[in-house]
């Protein structure tokens, strides 16, 4: 369940490739949606139409609303020193605390998507899938399901940036996703879903211009196997209307929307 939002314009289709790369992988373990958007010129947050619900979202991002970050600076108010994992698997963190920071913390190391050289949407998005689902719940189903979202994806966004339809990127082409803010909707020992805001930054070409987009969505994470792992119920239902608008970090409201900035533990 999201809601999104853009800088200024119309939302063009590579941002789609960019934003809420992570909740799309999610889509097809949970049936939550992502929605993508991208920034644009400095102004405030605009709202959107609202976040489908579970049983009648699509898993196509969808426009609803624009963003424009602002000129100025606002210190966040609330921040969180998201601790790293113990251990690695598949070059992905993992052995998080069994704690809600340690549930976010997961979150935020699986939101870092990195497409660039010979690394596909595809690659990625398999190796959150392997990395935070539970074994019991690593289906054939879900990972077809994930396989061929991402190679749509992959495909379309290259076919509209310009780039070639297979191979590796051309120089200076890339993709990087992150997580830079969270709400809490339900915190308990082995539960924890939330509320997230994710930044993706890309590139098409070593001469084209950065272009930065966002997303949020709702993913809820259990405690299974000795550590947190996606949940594939999609985690406690959030109440209508209660997803914050987006509203980047500097934003003033980042502040009133309640959202918690991320730092990555030392």
């Amino acid at each position: 369940m999201v809601r999104t939002g853009r800088k200024g314009g119309r939302l063009s289709r590579s941002a789609l490739w960019g934003a809420g790369v992570m909740l799309t992988a999610a889509v097809g373990l949970t049936g939550y949606t992502a929605l993508a958007g991208e920034e644009g010129q400095p102004s405030s947050a605009q709202p959107g139409t609202g976040p489908p619900s579970p049983s009648t979202a699509s898993p196509a991002p969808v426009p609803v609303s624009t963003y424009s970050l602002p000129a100025t600076w606002t210190e966040p108010q609330r921040w969180l020193a998201a601790p790293r994992g113990a251990r690695t698997s598949g070059g992905r963190a993992t052995g998080f605390p069994h704690s809600t920071d340690g549930a976010i913390g997961m979150l935020v190391a699986s939101s870092g998507f990195d497409v660039e050289g010979s690394r596909t949407l595809v690659d990625e998005q398999l190796a959150f899938f392997t990395t935070y689902t539970a074994v019991s719940d690593q289906t054939p189903a879900r990972e077809q399901r994930i396989r061929q979202g991402a190679a749509k994806a992959d495909a379309r966004a290259r076919a509209t940036m310009g780039l070639p339809a297979s191979g590796p990127l051309p120089p200076g082409a890339w993709v990087r996703t992150n997580l830079v803010g969270f709400t809490l909707i339900q915190s308990q020992p082995d539960a924890v879903t939330a509320h997230l805001l994710l930044r993706t930054a890309q590139k098409a070409g070593e001469t084209s211009p950065e272009a930065v987009s966002y997303a949020v969505g709702t993913i809820g994470v259990v405690w299974r196997d000795g550590d947190w792992k996606l949940d594939p119920a999609g985690g406690a239902s959030p109440g209508p209307g209660s997803a914050p608008e987006i509203a980047a970090p500097g934003d003033a409201a980042f502040n009133t929307q309640g959202w918690t900035a991320i730092r990555q533990a030392s």
